[in-house]
């Protein structure tokens, strides 16, 4: 509820790592975007390979390459900005003073134990290097879908 109240009252920019998928997040990222906010996203590549990994009786047809354009970026086809990297955990900034993070829990680092926002131009700042310094390491294109052969 927190990350969707930040989102909602975002009034500039809105910047987000994220290891997960969340439908109501996502449409509310969606809004923003259309009202003119600015939105970057990254995406951890082992979220996108695993929804992959499920779906590995993805049919083929005419629609194939529009399906698996959704998948991977279930932003498209808007004007948000999104790459894909290894993300080490969730990170959300919203006009460079509203952070939440995202604390992993310890015995299995991929699993989502809690999260902490606060109001802080410095951890925001701090934030936002870690965002910038994880961009410009990160590729555009999301994960490669690996498909098995008989």
């Amino acid at each position: 509820r927190k990350h969707l109240e930040m989102i909602e009252f975002a009034q500039s920019d809105i910047l987000i790592i994220t290891r997960f998928q969340n439908e109501l997040i996502i449409n509310a990222i969606l809004k923003k975007a259309s009202a003119g906010i600015s939105v970057r996203v990254l995406a951890d590549t082992g979220m996108v390979e695993e929804y992959f990994a499920k779906e590995t009786g993805m049919k083929s047809d005419r629609n194939k390459n529009e399906r698996e354009k959704v998948v991977s970026n279930p932003f498209y086809p808007s004007k948000i900005e999104r790459k894909y990297t290894q993300v080490p955990f969730c990170v959300l900034v919203v006009d460079n003073k509203h952070v939440g993070l995202e604390i992993a829990d310890v015995t299995e680092s991929k699993r989502f134990k809690m999260a902490i926002f606060a109001e802080d131009q410095t951890l925001s700042a701090s934030m936002t290097t870690l965002f910038n310094a994880l961009w410009q390491k990160a590729v555009a294109n999301p994960p490669k879908i690996v498909t098995k052969t008989a």
